[in-house]
């Protein structure tokens, strides 16, 4: 594990369950095209920029996918790591998206988990580079 995910799960809970490498299906079937703009449409938008969550009122962790372009450098450019490009495996919001902890899981606690086509879509956006 990284030094900045530790140092994140020791603010966040403790020594609780540590985030793990996601279990990626590299030959699964995506819900839609995987392409940054397809994933901020129908997977970001509709489940994260929501009340309460990642939007500009709220920005939880920091973060805001409410607007494309910043939902893009919140990710990719400026999140330190919250997408690693080609590997969606160690990246923090696939490894997020498909963990089963109540302490990491994204969407969080009793909100509808993702889909595994949009699971796919997301990990095979990061697989082919996290391009913009």
């Amino acid at each position: 594990m990284s030094r900045r995910l530790l140092l994140v799960g020791l603010l966040l809970g403790g020594c609780g369950d540590e985030l793990e490498p996601a279990p990626v299906d590299r030959d699964c079937t995506p819900q839609y095209e995987p392409t940054f703009a397809n994933v901020h449409a129908n997977t970001l938008v509709p489940n994260c920029a929501v009340s309460g969550c990642h939007n500009e009122s709220s920005a939880r962790g920091g973060m805001n996918v409410e607007e494309i372009e910043h939902a893009f450098d919140e990710l990719v450019v400026e999140g330190g790591g919250r997408v690693t490009a080609g590997d969606p495996e160690n990246s923090e919001m696939i490894m997020r998206v498909f963990s089963t902890s109540d302490e990491w899981r994204m969407p969080p606690g009793d909100e509808e988990p993702l889909t595994d086509a949009e699971k796919c879509a997301l990990a095979l956006w990061v697989l082919n580079g996290a391009e913009r």
